[in-house]
């Protein structure tokens, strides 16, 4: 029975989540084709959905959940909705959370940096120049926001270069690692784009590329927590 209720949990999540996404990605072209509002009386819920939908996902494939991945779940389920909130306030602690998902799966990680490969920094390299090159020089000014930016920006790149930095600890790199590596050079790139638009106020629309990139770093990570680890802890 709990075997049945695993896989209902596993494909119901799955299935929400792909259909949910696609919805959002649908909303963001048919409002730019027509100019209309096409699914915004919905946005908030489909937005909401995404990491209930995972949450589910995670819950079907895992036999034991651990603490701080459910965390982050959690953490990340309070920052995508909080976010979506026009008053300054609710906004900024939408960032807390997401900074907050982030730390987690920092501690989770636990990366002992004397230990680090030096393949481990080459792969490190390119998701953080994105933001040291492009991101950087808008944020290095005396103003909050700035600020705000420049510390979550560096707790992101500390996250993305942990889940590689921890490549000491695995025997072969395997599908846990690789998902999770993956999924958070997704999250760099995707983070990029919306710290960019927010600091610079650019006309240009990012919200494809935006949400494009983040459906899918939430899904390689979350997918990549779900996978055994089979580091050298496990001798």
């Amino acid at each position: 029975m709990k075997k049945i209720l695993h896989t209902l949990f596993t494909y119901s999540g799955l299935i929400l989540y792909l259909i949910d996404a696609a919805l959002i990605m649908l909303h963001f072209n048919k409002c730019n084709a027509t100019g209309a509002d096409y699914l915004t009386t919905y946005y908030g819920v489909l937005k909401g959905l995404l990491l209930i939908s995972l949450g589910i996902y995670y819950r079907g494939k895992v036999l034991h959940a651990k603490k701080l991945e459910v965390l982050y779940l959690i953490f990340s389920f309070l920052g995508d909705v909080l976010l979506m909130s026009y008053n300054f306030q609710i906004y900024i602690f939408g960032g807390v959370f997401f900074l907050l998902s982030h730390i987690v799966l920092i501690i989770l990680f636990s990366v002992d940096w004397k230990k680090v490969t030096f393949i481990s920094y080459v792969f490190i390299l390119p998701g953080f120049l994105l933001h040291a090159i492009f991101l950087y020089p808008h944020l290095i000014k005396p103003e909050m926001q700035a600020i705000n930016f420049l510390i979550y920006s560096l707790i992101l790149e500390i996250a993305a270069a942990s889940s590689i930095g921890r490549m000491y600890k695995f025997k072969k790199i395997n599908s846990h690692f690789t998902l999770i590596a993956v999924g958070y050079f997704f999250f760099l790139v995707s983070d990029f784009f919306l710290l960019y638009k927010e600091i610079t106020q650019t006309p240009t629309d990012f919200k494809h590329a935006i949400m494009g990139t983040y459906i899918i770093a939430q899904f390689l990570i979350v997918k990549g927590l779900t996978q055994p680890p089979n580091d050298k802890s496990d001798d």
